[in-house]
């Protein structure tokens, strides 16, 4: 009787962790997908509202979504695991293109973005060091018909 009471009690152990775990991972989800695509509808915004959006322009965005001043995070946010942080991306240059690309086409916006080329060649140029992250002044420039975005400070690949 004693180890059939304990298996129960193990059992409701493990199955609470599982349900907190995944209640966890869930919350971060959620609350990452809502910061990122805020802040890109928001990115977006100030890009019309400075006459940028063009067939004419092509779209770069730099830095880690979840590291701009923006993106909110709760105590859950940080218990979660690393594959369920949406928004959290890892700095490879590459990495971090194709995280946008996915990004402005989850929003539902028509921006030609870079090809991987031209968006290393920004990256290795040295102009984001000079540029301030969003929301501030000058972290959306216009240079040789791209419209760079310098989301946040954690751009680089350590």
């Amino acid at each position: 009787m004693n180890k059939k009471y304990l298996c129960g009690i193990l059992g409701a152990i493990l199955l609470y962790g599982n349900i907190y775990a995944v209640g966890t991972d869930i919350d971060a989800l959620a609350q990452g997908s809502t910061s990122s695509y805020s802040i890109m509808n928001n990115i977006v915004g100030d890009i019309a509202d400075s006459q940028l959006i063009s067939d004419e322009y092509e779209y770069a965005f730099f830095g880690n979504i979840g590291a701009n001043v923006m993106f909110k995070k709760n105590e859950l946010y940080g218990r979660a695991d690393a594959f369920a942080k949406f928004g959290t991306m890892m700095t490879k240059p590459d990495m971090v293109h194709k995280s946008y690309i996915g990004l402005v086409d989850d929003i539902g916006i028509n921006l030609e973005i870079v090809d991987n080329d031209t968006y290393l060649a920004i990256y290795n140029s040295g102009i984001l060091d000079t540029m301030p992250a969003y929301p501030e002044e000058g972290s959306i420039i216009e240079k040789n018909g791209v419209v760079i975005v310098k989301v946040s400070e954690d751009y680089k690949w350590k």
